[in-house]
């Protein structure tokens, strides 16, 4: 069944590491999974977790001394902080961005 939207629900499950419920919804034959907002990159940690040893970070504070404060090892930390920059949406907003202000420009 197709919504209005041109989307439909796949499967749902819920994540084994954070216990949450993932849901993946399919659109033009193509399947995307659908995470919460609260949720960090690869589901590694809620994101209230993670923001303020994050937020170090931008201060060249290294990962062993955010993990002797936060918990968990340096590695974890390091791969968090990486983890940040993969994100494919942050392509298509700004595509979406530069489409919005071509349209504005144009009036």
């Amino acid at each position: 069944m197709t919504s209005e939207n041109g989307y439909r629900m796949k499967d749902c499950y819920v994540s084994k590491k954070l216990n949450i419920k993932i849901r993946r919804i399919q659109i033009a034959g193509r399947s995307y999974t659908v995470r919460p907002s609260f949720v960090m990159p690869y589901m590694t940690a809620f994101t209230d977790d993670a923001e303020k040893a994050l937020f170090l970070t931008k201060f060249d504070v290294p990962a062993w001394g955010i993990a002797r404060i936060f918990g968990k090892n340096g590695p974890y930390w390091y791969r968090m902080a990486g983890s940040l920059g993969r994100f494919k949406s942050c392509r298509n907003n700004r595509q979406r961005f530069h489409e919005i202000a071509s349209a504005y420009s144009r009036r």
